[in-house]
């Protein structure tokens, strides 16, 4: 990542979500445990969208959840790449769910950048409309921000600035209240409940801040590690806080009334709930359930609290105190980066009029409302199953998105808890009897056993012309052969060498250059490994077993091999000489040691855009790919984590069509490419901070494009170089004795396979 990194999106979400989700309502505050019941629920979201609906089948305590898409539309939007001076000066934005409503606003400068005007989008399920205001701007003023607040109203914060030294300075603040046609009905100074809450500081803006429909104003003050609440009135006056609790508060929710609770972890007395009491002017606090890990409050209904545990939400009985894990995150396709943000306010929890829980994720991929319902539609079923020992790429939460857009059917994903083995043949033998999962996950190895049986339908046969011609042809030839394409790879990485610029001029060698090369190395290391200590096994790996298929080693086509050859011996020898389990401990001290002559090159195993990037952009004067040892002139190789196939016998061949093409499409494969490459050739890349970055993008888009299918058949024989490895390099043989062994180990797989 970029601009866009893990880390301000979390701050993001942080700052936001405390400003979003935090607004109370107005009357007699209550004892959540004395909740009643509302005919005027409050819902939030925490960006601008459009809704769409879609159907799909969890099967928990709620039999469905119907999921409204929220990431498809943008009334305003504050891009930061775009240029200010010639795009639109936007300068605050938010958006918020009421009841079935979607409030957008926005305000932004006008031409001559004196005043701003106010936007705001208002969408109902039967249209939209949008209203355009002027907000008059006193001279020296700053827009601070421009946020919705739970009854469609909007709240503007105005600074007063002033230049020193060419340092802008905050000398005020004033907070005005919009109504929805943009009129201000509201106007109070803040300055010195800002400066007394600790909100400024030295003439900046630091800490968060928020409001609620009643204007007051909440102010959360960092001191060392823990944090305290100030509250300010509709007069700016500071009349409460929490310096009492010593602790961090976080993750503020709203009940059905608009009331307004924080997650408050203390530091001595364990987590809690908080509230402010606005009749008495004070905080009040209710203890969360013992030996329960609440990752994030959700929202109170009724006598009911949900929250988040761990990656389940928990609907907790207040009268009760009754607990059940109602749902897990995965089932709505929650993605492990989402699931991890536990500090950020992902999820927030709503109710319709007629009952029924809404979920808002406003995760770091994907943003959604889900619907919970007790009521399951039949309809026609999906069936996904992976016969992988391992989900690295979080398959089954990638199916729960897509899902979303197949509005006809139940898709359903499968995986064994018990033997893989035994679940693999079962489902083999499925689809042997005409029977079976739709759509498999499987490993190259078994697509090509399942393609030779005659059990796979060929992927061309559900996918568009227009969509195949915009995928990376070298990396979906992995799953293809004269007669089709049989697996989409899933999880595609590039695996290669780089070499010193100084060393090696050329892209590619053969073995026997490289051999060449090391004869005249003079430095005391030969490769750094990007994924650990640089050893003798990794050392082996790097110059013969993942450039088996370029190498004269073996004849797959002729069924022999040359294990026994001195150049092997050779090989062998120098892994014991250059191994190496010290690691460097950073990115500077491996450049320098590179730069020094203390390194040769560098194994990169798998890796996806950013990550090969990001080796251009540390070594980009010192390295270039040349790839493993190979007789052909390419050593770049393309390896997958497994393939996504077609039953021949699957029954709605439409189903089929549409999963694979939320496969395909941007927004999934934008998910994916957290950890692999693309498969999609069309793919935008604009969110470049500085002409470094773009370029060493530019050259790893170059490196993929030379890249070439590494055949699994392959492995096997790898399999068998590891196992005769090991008594070498423990000391046990010689490397000529390990050399012999390995050859007639190989040669009798050759003939076998004859």
């Amino acid at each position: 990542m970029t601009k866009n990194s893990l880390f301000s999106k979390i701050k993001y979400i942080l700052t936001i979500s405390a400003l979003l989700l935090s607004f109370s309502g107005c009357g007699e505050p209550a004892d959540p445990s004395q909740a009643e019941q509302s005919d005027a629920p409050i819902m939030q979201v925490s960006a601008q969208f459009e809704v769409r609906k879609s159907d799909w089948a969890c099967n928990e305590q709620f039999a469905e959840a119907q999921i409204l898409r929220v990431d498809g539309f943008r009334v305003f939007h504050h891009d930061e790449s775009v240029d200010w001076e010639e795009q639109k000066n936007v300068v605050g934005s938010s958006a918020m769910l009421v009841g079935d409503t979607v409030y957008s606003v926005c305000l932004e400068f006008a031409h001559d950048k004196t005043d701003l005007e106010f936007h705001m989008h208002k969408m109902t399920p039967n249209g939209s409309q949008t209203v355009v205001s002027s907000l008059h701007q006193e001279e020296g003023q700053i827009l601070r921000a421009a946020q919705m607040l739970p009854d469609g109203r909007a709240i503007v914060l105005l600074a007063s600035k002033e230049y020193t030294e060419n340092v802008v300075t905050i000398t005020g603040c004033e907070a005005l209240i919009l109504e929805e046609n943009g009129e201000c009905v509201k106007r109070f100074d803040v300055t010195d409940a800002f400066l007394q809450s600790g909100m400024l500081k030295d003439g900046l803006f630091v800490g968060e801040y928020f409001c609620d429909k009643d204007c007051f104003l909440y102010v959360l003050e960092q001191k060392d590690e823990l944090n305290v609440l100030h509250v300010i009135d509709a007069e700016g006056n500071v009349i409460a806080d929490t310096s009492k609790y010593s602790g961090i508060i976080q993750h503020p929710t709203l009940d059905e009334n608009g009331e307004y609770f924080f997650l408050f972890k203390g530091k001595e007395s364990g987590n809690s709930i908080l509230w402010f009491d606005k009749e008495n002017k004070e905080f009040r606090q209710m203890s969360t359930p013992e030996k329960e890990t609440i990752t994030q409050l959700l929202g109170f209904y009724h006598n009911y609290l949900y929250y988040l545990s761990k990656d389940r939400v928990t609907q907790w009985n207040l009268e009760t105190g009754e607990r059940k894990k109602i749902l897990s995150l995965e089932q709505l396709g929650a993605n492990q980066t989402d699931r991890i943000m536990e500090y950020a306010s992902d999820y927030q929890l709503g109710v319709r009029s007629d009952g029924r829980l809404l979920l808002m994720n406003e995760g770091y991929s994907d943003r959604y409302i889900a619907i919970l319902a007790n009521e399951l539609t039949q309809k026609e079923q999906l069936t996904v199953t992976s016969l992988m020992n391992a989900d690295n790429l979080d398959l089954k939460s990638v199916t729960a998105r897509i899902s979303r857009e197949m509005e006809q059917y139940n898709v359903e994903y499968t995986k064994t808890d018990a033997s893989q083995e035994d679940y693999r043949n079962r489902m083999v033998a499925d689809m042997i009897a005409g029977n079976g999962a739709d759509i498999l996950f499987v490993s190259e190895e078994d697509m090509w056993i399942l393609q030779e049986k005659g059990l796979l339908a060929d992927i061309n046969e559900f996918l568009p012309k227009e969509l195949l011609q915009k995928l990376k042809p070298n990396v979906m030839s992995m799953g293809a052969n004269t007669d089709g394409t049989w697996g989409i790879p899933m999880g595609a990485g590039v695996s290669t060498l780089f070499v010193q610029n100084n060393i090696w001029e050329g892209d590619s060698w053969t073995f026997e250059e490289l051999l060449g090369v090391v004869d005249e190395w003079q430095g005391e290391k030969l490769m750094v490994f990007s994924h650990g200590a640089a050893n003798a096994a990794v050392l082996l790996h790097a110059l013969i077993c993942d450039g088996l298929p370029g190498s004269n080693f073996i004849d797959l086509d002729k069924g022999t091999c040359r294990f026994d050859s001195p150049e092997f011996i050779k090989a062998l020898e120098l892994c014991m000489q250059y191994s190496e389990n010290r690691l460097s401990s950073n990115n500077a001290e491996t450049i320098s040691m590179m730069q020094n002559g203390e390194y040769l090159g560098y194994i990169s195993r798998g890796y996806d855009y950013r990550a090969l990037s990001d080796i251009y952009l540390w070594y980009g004067d010192i390295l270039h790919a040349v790839g493993y040892p190979s007789e052909s002139g390419n050593g770049n190789y393309l390896k997958c984590s497994g393939m996504l196939v077609i039953n021949k016998n699957c029954e709605n061949k439409e189903a089929v069509g549409e999963y694979l093409e939320g496969i395909l499409s941007k927004r999934i494969q934008n998910i994916l490419s957290e950890g692999c490459i693309t498969l999609r050739n069309d793919m935008e890349r604009s969110n470049f901070e500085y002409e470094e970055e773009y370029k060493a993008y530019l050259k790893s888009e170059e490196l993929i494009s030379k890249c070439v299918p590494y055949d699994s058949w392959y492995d096997k024989i790898i399999e068998i170089i590891d196992e005769e490895r090991s008594p070498y390099f423990n000391g046990e043989r010689t490397a000529k004795e390990t050399a012999k062994i390995i050859q007639n180990r190989v040669q009798l797989y050759l003939d076998e396979r004859k």
